[in-house]
């Protein structure tokens, strides 16, 4: 793994993305971060979940119906209930969902169901004890939907790392770079403030960019603070 060792301060709002760096011996920091994953983990077993849109991202729809998404094996990181892998389903793809809850993979298998090739899995992002049995080292479309903006700030060039990692030679990375705003000084995050030169910036040493444009379609809330990306590994 590329990913050394990172401070990580997890937020528990409205934001389901919870991540730790590198498996190693507990330290006390990392002992108040499995607090803070076990009190996550609680929220989704209470069904205690306001940000879940209760549809797909409306610009990944849009990303599908013009045939942007690739065939083959399609990874979901920061999965939560999982409405953008069900969007991406399709008899020519094997798309993974990955959360950090195990509650959340829960809801998503049983909502899967009846969805073939549609695969919840429980892991960490950063670490591949998650990538045995089915699920493949590397992916042909990886989707990330509000999950860069919620990491910690000194986690986004191990974010970079690990997306090098995971997607394919010839395969796509879409994001969706969000918020694109300018914060006051006593803004308190996540999500964090996140622009198009951020993310051109982490993924220009593996990357190459397809396109890059300002969202047309948003969840509410969320107009004029999106932009799409979509980037090719090298």
């Amino acid at each position: 793994m590329k990913v050394g060792r990172h401070r990580e301060a997890i937020f528990l709002g409205c934001v389901d993305r919870l991540f730790r760096c590198q498996a190693r011996s507990p330290t006390p920091h990392d002992k108040d971060t499995m607090s803070k994953k076990a009190r996550w983990e609680e929220r989704w077993a209470a069904g205690e979940i306001p940000w879940d849109a209760g549809g797909p991202c409306p610009s990944l729809v849009a990303l599908v119906q013009a045939g942007s998404v690739a065939a083959g094996d399609i990874l979901v990181p920061g999965n939560g209930g999982g409405w953008d892998s069900l969007a991406l389903a399709a008899p020519s793809r094997r798309v993974f969902g990955l959360d950090l809850s195990q509650s959340a993979a829960t809801v998503f298998r049983e909502r899967a169901a009846a969805h073939e090739g549609v695969h919840a899995v429980c892991g960490d992002f950063f670490e591949a004890n998650w990538q045995v049995g089915e699920v493949p080292s590397a992916f042909d479309f990886v989707w990330d939907y509000t999950f860069l903006c919620a990491l910690p700030l000194e986690l986004r060039e191990p974010w970079a790392d690990r997306m090098g990692e995971l997607v394919k030679s010839g395969g796509t990375l879409a994001t969706l770079i969000f918020p694109d705003i300018e914060a006051a000084a006593d803004y308190v995050g996540p999500p964090w403030p996140l622009s198009p030169s951020d993310v051109r910036g982490l993924l220009k040493r593996d990357f190459e960019e397809i396109s890059l444009e300002r969202a047309t379609e948003s969840h509410p809330g969320r107009e004029g603070k999106e932009w799409i990306g979509r980037f090719r590994r090298y």
